[in-house]
């Protein structure tokens, strides 16, 4: 049983359907002029599979007939393109005219993109919310360049974030903060739906703003607050999917085995294992089990969330309950992973007083394999 954390601060996976052949699709990502995209992220929408571009903005990617690719980038716009009988293509890529009139959240506020000195980015939300996951962390891979997050896929695995790549013995994971208050640890105890908004500070200005614990990169995290002047509005989001193993990896059968083991002990110079040697009474003849088979079944999960929103004219209020349960692909016990989490974020105001709270509960019950 794992622990219930208690946070407080003032102020559809698509069904297991069996996949075409993939080929791989090799291209180049260039802008309106002709120059090469360097760091671009082509993402196949079916697969969740990712690359980036190279400093010649070329790039492969595994992907077949009718699946989407997106191709995005920083200050362009994204490009989706359906994988056709051409393995060889060329993808032009938009300058997003409107992208630095974006409102970003920093250390002690808020402001426009383009006032921005440092190197920062900021999660199209709308689509990361287009993905199955348990961890906000997830909503990033594939999404921010420069940004490298790795998951064994186990249900409730912390993933691995990176933003300034691998260059330490030591912790290299990024420092959070959630509605202005910093997190020690992992954030996967928060619920994606809970999420408005996610901003990245990767470069070193973060450190002015946050000191040492800046040093590997800032994710900022703002949740959702209720609207003044607005009735009370009732939102519900879910889905359930299946989770398949759609690859399996070629392993010896029977025969294959004992042959191999026979010949390493042979050459050896030691006698055969009764079960491998054709000659004894014990040898073993009529078994021949596909375990990755018989210890893999169809997992699940399914997401729940209602939240109720809305404010007067001097206060706001937004409350969610979240239920996320996820089963895992093997036979037996675990890995399962099952979340309970509840928000309460409001706001009032007296005169020149504003008050506010943020109050998130989680319990959470999680059997590893």
């Amino acid at each position: 049983m794992c622990p219930t954390f208690i946070f407080f601060s003032l102020m559809l996976l698509s069904a297991g359907v069996k996949a075409q052949t993939p080929n791989t699709i090799s291209g180049t990502v260039i802008d309106s002029v002709g120059n090469p995209v360097a760091g671009a992220t082509i993402t196949n929408k079916q697969k969740h599979s990712s690359t980036a571009s190279d400093a010649n903005g070329k790039f492969q990617i595994a992907a077949a007939q009718g699946e989407e690719l997106e191709i995005s980038s920083i200050g362009y716009q994204h490009n989706i393109l359906v994988a056709g009988a051409d393995m060889n293509i060329s993808v032009v890529l938009l300058t997003a005219a409107n992208a630095l009139s974006d409102v970003v959240v920093i250390g002690y506020g808020t402001q426009l993109k383009r006032q921005v000195s440092g190197s920062l980015a900021s999660v199209d939300m709308v689509d990361a919310k287009k993905f199955s996951t348990s961890d906000i962390n997830n909503m990033l891979q594939g999404r921010v360049s420069g940004v490298a997050v790795r998951s064994d896929g186990q249900p409730g695995a912390v993933p691995d974030v990176r933003i300034r790549g691998y260059n330490t013995f030591g912790a290299a994971s990024p420092f959070y903060v959630v509605d202005g208050v910093p997190v020690s640890g992992s954030i996967r105890d928060f619920s994606p739906d809970d999420v408005e908004s996610i901003t990245l500070l990767k470069d070193a200005s973060a450190a002015s703003i946050y000191g040492a614990a800046a040093a590997n990169g800032v994710i900022i995290i703002t949740t959702k607050q209720g609207k003044k002047n607005s009735q009370m509005q009732v939102q519900y989001n879910g889905y359930y999917g299946w989770d398949n193993v759609w690859q399996y990896i070629d392993v010896t059968k029977r025969v294959d085995y004992q042959t191999l083991n026979n010949e390493f002990r042979t050459n050896a110079g030691l006698p055969l294992f009764p079960a491998n040697d054709p000659a004894n009474p014990g040898y073993i003849d009529s078994i021949d089990t596909d375990w990755q088979k018989e210890g893999i079944k169809p997992g699940n999960r399914q997401n729940h969330n209602v939240s109720f929103s809305g404010g007067g004219q001097h206060s706001t209020y937004n409350v969610s309950l979240d239920y996320f349960d996820n089963n895992g692909t093997y036979v037996g016990n675990g890995p399962d992973y099952k979340r309970y989490t509840a928000r309460v974020n409001s706001t009032a105001e007296k005169g020149i007083f504003r008050f506010g709270e943020s109050f998130n509960y989680m319990d959470i019950y999680c059997a590893l394999a």
